[in-house]
């Protein structure tokens, strides 16, 4: 009966659904300013993973873990303490009860990373910066990552103008 009420209008949750309620974690680890940055960034990584079909059969839960550790790559530990980001990852981990540190979430990390360096965004960047990862390896070299004009974020941009 509730179904059909609903015309059947019911979705599964998302990975940036997700990555929305996994941030509430960070009240209290850090500023409201690097909680919105690393949100943003987040949200971005998400956004590529539907530009990939073969992440289509992964778990929203799983591309988001790999989406906020990629995230937090692109924030300082000036922003974020080594403390404070273990602290927000056991939570994660046990909120969700998945290991954070398996194959599959390192792979759809590399996967994001991929993703990010061959899009227009890594092209047109210069704001932002955060370690590339290319053919599962970390780069050395520093890219940068500017949300605010990102062709793909979406989601940043409608939080930042939706009413309060």
């Amino acid at each position: 009966i509730l179904l059909r009420a609903l015309k059947w209008h019911v979705h599964p949750p998302t990975p940036d659904r997700f990555v929305q309620e996994l941030m509430r974690l960070l009240t209290g680890l850090v500023t409201p300013e690097v909680a919105k940055a690393l949100t943003a960034y987040a949200l971005f990584f998400t956004e590529l993973s539907v530009c990939d079909c073969s992440f289509i059969t992964k778990k929203p839960s799983v591309i988001a873990v790999a989406s906020i550790l990629n995230a937090l790559e692109c924030i300082d530990l000036f922003q974020l303490s080594t403390v404070s980001r273990f602290t927000f990852l056991q939570e994660i981990s046990c909120m969700l009860n998945m290991n954070i540190e398996s194959n599959d979430v390192k792979c759809i990390q590399t996967k994001l990373w991929e993703a990010y360096v061959n899009s227009e965004q890594y092209k047109i960047s210069n704001k932002k910066y955060c370690m590339a990862h290319t053919a599962g390896k970390i780069n050395s070299k520093r890219i940068k990552l500017n949300i605010e004009s990102s062709p793909v974020s979406v989601t940043y941009h409608s939080i930042r103008t939706s009413p309060r």
